[in-house]
């Protein structure tokens, strides 16, 4: 699991993929669990890769995690979510799974990108320029990470 990470960490999406893929694989039991699903889920909204599955771990996680999980990890797994439908160009459900990502956790920088993006999308102009501004003023590389993922403005 730590190494799934470190390779998301690195942008090595096909590699985390297939270390979750390994670690899922043999912990089917583990309270972890849904953590893995929901790392899982992002590398694959990353990689633009297995769509269908991502979106069918990411709502595994949340259910798994119930309302007394760690407000970070829901956020992360409802912005997870929202990267999946973004992929899809479903923009009304991405955008709700970001606003209820950045309700938890407020600055969650990737969540308040995303939206920025689908505001833009949807033709919202000032929210999303507003959005991908305060999401870069936190992480200053993360438009250039994004874009290399083929999500930019």
């Amino acid at each position: 699991l730590p190494l799934a990470r470190l390779y998301g960490d690195a942008g090595e999406y096909a590699g985390a993929v297939h270390q979750y893929d390994l670690w899922i694989d043999y912990h089917r039991h583990d309270v972890r669990l849904p953590y893995a699903l929901s790392g899982r889920c992002g590398a694959e909204a990353a990689s633009n890769v297995d769509l269908h599955r991502a979106l069918a771990d990411c709502n595994k996680a949340l259910r798994s995690m119930g309302k007394g999980a760690p407000v970070p990890a829901r956020a992360v797994t409802m912005s997870n979510l929202g990267l999946v439908y973004l992929r899809q160009n479903r923009l009304s459900q991405a955008l709700t799974e970001l606003d209820a990502a950045l309700k938890q956790m407020p600055g969650l920088a990737i969540a308040q990108y995303a939206r920025g993006l689908v505001e833009l999308r949807n033709g919202l102009t000032a929210a999303g320029h507003a959005d991908l501004s305060a999401a870069q003023a936190h992480h200053p590389d993360l438009a250039k990470r994004l874009a290399a993922m083929g999500l930019g403005p």
